[in-house]
């Protein structure tokens, strides 16, 4: 009689494929804009990198374009 060591290699004998684990990477949708988030690789802390440009006016009537970023931050629960 064959004595297993662990649980895959039974799997194997009786003819059963085992599942191969894959990390899904988590993400995050940005709660003021709504775009994904980037994570702050380490941390629980992730962060809104979104901009768009605009075109506005100065007092004077002047047409500028500016940047404007969401700069979201959150801290994230497991």
């Amino acid at each position: 009689m064959k004595t297993y060591t662990n649980f895959s290699d039974v799997a194997k004998a009786l003819g059963y494929k085992t599942k191969k684990m894959v990390k899904k990477e988590k993400s995050q949708v940005c709660p003021e804009c709504g775009h994904d988030m980037r994570n702050i690789e380490g941390t629980n802390v992730w962060f809104c990198e979104w901009t768009t440009l605009e075109d506005k006016k100065l007092k004077d009537e002047t047409e500028v374009q500016v940047f404007t970023t969401c700069g979201k931050r959150i801290l994230a629960t497991a």
